[in-house]
């Protein structure tokens, strides 16, 4: 019986190690109502008062204990978790709200964007506008400037006109003196 004993306190002892990092260790849950022991792993009090059942592995209060222990463990896994979550969907809402707002900026842009465009097209049609009528300007202004020159062209041929009027009229004034004879009448002469 006590050789049955140690066997099960030595499965008891392989179970106890810390599988996470591979190393055992010495299990303290063997004991007896006279000992007080303290798990190394978690320095949780491992004699209960309590307990009245004795198991080769510890008391029954052990195991309740150990049950809660890890119910605890589970309890802050799942807060942890739940936290977790809250974290990440406050990250998503503001991840979402930034897209959303540089979708809408987008949007903004695009319309901006449409109007300059407007704006533009506008103002090349003006631009054409004003260069028809600037066309239509350096016309009237060639225009004008032929005119000055025919008005100035014309001033000059009225000037060789009057000129020319007198010229005429001083060279027929002089040819009539040409023609009529250069001695005296004789009809005073004649009368007498």
């Amino acid at each position: 019986m006590q050789a049955d004993t140690q066997r099960n306190a030595q499965k008891c002892q392989r179970r106890t190690g810390n599988l996470a990092e591979g190393v055992p260790q010495t299990s303290m849950r063997v004991q007896t109502k006279s000992i007080h022991a303290t798990s190394p792993d978690t320095d949780f009090d491992l004699c209960d008062d309590t307990a009245s059942e004795a198991s080769p592995c510890g008391t029954a209060s052990f195991f309740a204990h150990r049950e809660t222990q890890q119910g605890v463990g589970v309890y802050r896994v799942h807060e942890d978790l739940v936290s977790e979550v809250t974290r990440l969907r406050k990250s998503f809402d503001h991840v979402q709200t930034s897209l959303d707002q540089s979708v809408t900026e987008g949007k903004q842009l695009r319309e901006i964007l449409d109007q300059v465009q407007h704006a533009r097209e506008q103002s090349s049609t003006e631009i054409a506008q004003l260069r028809k009528q600037m066309n239509r300007l350096g016309s009237i202004d060639s225009v004008d400037k032929r005119l000055r020159k025919v008005e100035y062209n014309l001033s000059r041929m009225d000037g060789q006109v009057e000129l020319l009027t007198k010229m005429q009229l001083a060279g027929t004034t002089s040819h009539h003196q040409e023609k009529a004879p250069s001695y005296p009448r004789e009809k005073d002469h004649n009368m007498a």
